[in-house]
């Protein structure tokens, strides 16, 4: 059974998006906002929903948590 316990992570000011990756056997999952050092690759995943990188799923979402039901 999966789960995740994630801190309040409110974006900064002006970024729209927040990101939440998985690795391939879903045992690791993190939850960030964009900042202004957000890689651009990794912002493709906002334009396509999800990006499939070696060993890990990066998804993007809009709102101050990833992670919200």
């Amino acid at each position: 059974m999966m789960g995740g316990n994630f801190a309040v992570n409110v974006c900064d000011y002006g970024m729209t998006y927040c990101f939440k990756s998985y690795s391939d056997d879903m045992s690791t999952i993190t939850a960030s906002c964009q900042t202004m050092n957000t890689d651009p690759g990794t912002l493709n995943a906002c334009r396509i929903g999800c990006q499939r990188y070696p060993g890990v799923t990066v998804c993007c979402c809009y709102g101050d948590l990833c992670n919200a039901p």
